[in-house]
């Protein structure tokens, strides 16, 4: 199931047949929906910063969708012989980097969501008074993962390349088929070993800064401002009530993003050591990962993924809904008219 061989088919280790063809037909599906979204945003949300970094976060998804696409092509060189081993490793190592790149980007846009809550709220926007980084946000929520990503990615190509020096082609083939190897492949192929560790205490780090900005920091403060409001205002008018209301809205709105994004990729990192716990033959996570309920709940967290994000800015913009409705329905709308977006 998870890690990719000739055995695992065997002993069907392997994903099944149904699995993966859930996993493609959700991701395709959310592949549409995200596209439909990204277009329409383009079109008529207002893009500040943190409009655009709600956007990369999607884009970011786009690109793991387009990774368990190819997994279909991936499948399509079969058997597992020394002929294929190019094709299968071409598609294998695209996917290893837009999946690690997939990764960062999301949670640096996450987390620089979180520190634009942060600043806005309780600093006094003192960091994005900065030109450079009021200028360069965008670019270094995207420009950062990808360095990092080009590196992981080139080590573990280089590793992989070392493997194959230290073994000859009869021990790596014997009998025209691969030897058993372990790695994290779930719908696509992923890095291994300690470039795995650093890439979890990379992503660890960012998921505790998403956590802290945007619940420790941007959440408490808001609590803090919304009782101030009640203690010195009478809470009973209307015009309280709805400062309230839209208080409570912009909090949501916001902190949706990066909460969502480290649960998703926590829980991410959290399956693979079960599936590592199960390689290994613990009983229960064999049971639970390989066979049992935890297959599906993995499948379902990286199909439902890129929809999940999607959702969320199509739930969060309001006027972009009706908007959308206009467009399916070919009805006009105000050209001009920009919404403004969270």
């Amino acid at each position: 199931m998870i890690f990719e061989n000739k055995e695992e088919e065997k002993n069907n280790n392997n994903l099944s047949f149904d699995k993966k063809l859930f996993s493609e037909i959700i991701s395709i599906l959310s592949l549409f929906f995200s596209l439909f979204v990204i277009y329409i945003s383009l079109k008529k949300v207002k893009m500040n910063i943190t409009n655009k970094l709600i956007l990369q976060i999607i884009i970011s998804e786009v690109l793991d969708g387009i990774n368990i696409i190819l997994a279909i092509i991936f499948d399509i060189f079969n058997p597992y012989t020394f002929e294929n081993y190019p094709k299968r490793m071409g598609i294998c190592l695209t996917q290893i980097y837009l999946g690690i790149f997939s990764c960062l980007w999301n949670l640096f846009s996450s987390l620089f969501i979180s520190l634009r809550i942060f600043d806005r709220m309780e600093n006094k926007n003192r960091i994005f008074k900065n030109k450079f980084i009021f200028e360069y946000t965008t670019t270094m929520s995207y420009g950062i993962p990808c360095i990092i990503s080009y590196i992981i990615w080139t080590v573990q190509v280089i590793n992989q390349s070392n493997t194959l020096k230290n073994k000859s082609y009869r021990d790596y083939y014997p009998d025209g088929n691969q030897i058993k190897s372990n790695y994290f492949r779930y719908m696509y192929c992923w890095v291994s070993g300690w470039n795995n560790n650093i890439l979890f205490i990379i992503c660890g780090i960012l998921i505790v800064g998403n956590f802290y900005f945007s619940i420790f920091k941007s959440v408490i403060f808001i609590k803090r401002v919304s009782n101030e409001i009640e203690e010195k205002e009478d809470s009973g008018r209307k015009s309280i009530q709805n400062k309230m209301k839209k208080i409570n809205q912009m909090m949501w709105s916001l902190i949706l993003y990066p909460v969502v994004s480290g649960i998703i990729w926590l829980l991410y990192f959290i399956f693979q050591i079960f599936a590592g716990l199960a390689n290994d033959g613990v009983d229960f996570f064999n049971s639970f990962m390989k066979n049992g309920v935890g297959s599906w709940l993995l499948i379902i967290l990286i199909s439902f993924r890129q929809f999940i994000f999607t959702f969320l800015f199509f739930w969060t913009q309001g006027n972009l809904k009706k908007y959308a409705y206009n467009f399916i329905c070919c009805k006009k709308s105000k050209k001009n008219q920009l919404i403004e977006g969270i």
